[in-house]
């Protein structure tokens, strides 16, 4: 008889873990561990999700820049619509009510905090995020638990304009083909009949602050190019 109640018991607790997860919404991306890894929402409009219960330190550091710590940080990235939209921030559903940090950075890096947010955000809190965010640039998305929790958020655009990824452009040297050690060379990628709205060059694995069609380098050994651009 004991073992029969037991195994009752466990089913209840099977079917009731089911229910509760089943209440959750169901993310479109998942978090990634890390900035770096996250996969970019190229038509971004409405995010669900829940940052991870599990350990994970890879948050800046401080989160903000007065302060606070990395405990269970899940990433999102996402293309910007421009320095109009308005963002909003909600949370709800926390695990343990304790609530969730969470904030926006650019390119990967802590010192271009866009928004930042340390208080611990419980269920029900909602936030609007006016950043000065750049038309088609890629941004960041941690979101942290307090004490740890993990918390369901979404996070909307209240633009309607829609940046999508377009084909690339063939980058084009000043020197041609053929470029000579510590020769000055302007390096090119000619507009289409789309109008780019973000660039991002790679110089031997290290990113440029240059966000425009083109630039001048000497002494390239490894160029990379990405371009972000708005069909209308």
């Amino acid at each position: 008889m004991a073992c029969k109640v037991l195994v009752k018991i466990e089913v209840i607790i099977v079917l009731f873990a089911g229910i509760m997860m089943n209440s959750y919404a169901q993310c479109i991306v998942d978090g990634a561990k890390t900035c770096e890894t996250s996969f970019p929402i190229c038509d971004f409009d409405i995010l669900t999700c829940r940052n991870t219960s599990l350990i994970n330190q890879s948050g800046c550091s401080p989160l903000c820049q007065d302060g606070g710590a990395p405990q269970n940080t899940s990433w999102w990235s996402f293309i910007s619509k421009g320095p109009l939209d308005t963002l909003i921030f909600s949370v709800n559903k926390c695990a343990t009510n304790v609530g969730i940090q969470f904030g926006i950075i650019a390119d990967c890096d802590c010192n271009k905090r866009i928004y930042c947010n340390r208080a611990c955000n419980k269920s029900s809190s909602e936030f609007l995020i006016s950043g000065n965010f750049k038309k088609g640039r890629l941004y960041y998305l941690w979101v942290d638990g307090c004490f740890p929790d993990s918390c369901e958020f979404t996070l909307k655009s209240m633009s309607t304009s829609k940046p999508i990824i377009d084909s690339l452009n063939e980058i084009v040297s000043s020197n041609g083909d053929t470029i000579s050690l510590n020769s000055v060379c302007k390096f090119e990628a000619p507009d289409t009949n789309m109008n780019p709205l973000y660039h991002l060059w790679k110089v031997n694995n290290q990113e440029q602050d240059i966000y425009q069609s083109n630039f001048y380098y000497t002494s390239l050994i490894h160029l990379e190019h990405t371009q972000y651009v708005q069909k209308k």
